[in-house]
């Protein structure tokens, strides 16, 4: 029986260059997501103090 994975190849085998080249760049787009996430969820974590600060102070509250 074809693992997952050599059903997909099988699949992709199947499809014209053009979509091949769709599905090359969907799965890029999701790396690339996926490898900013940590980067930005860091990044957010670094700023958060200083936002908590800005939004949190006694001298804009009315």
């Amino acid at each position: 029986m074809n693992t997952l994975i050599e059903q997909k190849i099988e699949t992709l085998n199947a499809l014209r260059a053009e979509r091949i080249a769709q599905v090359e760049a969907f799965i890029d787009s999701l790396k690339a997501r996926n490898e900013a996430h940590p980067v930005t969820h860091a990044a957010g974590g670094a700023t958060g103090g200083s936002f908590r600060k800005i939004w949190h102070n006694t001298d804009d509250a009315g």
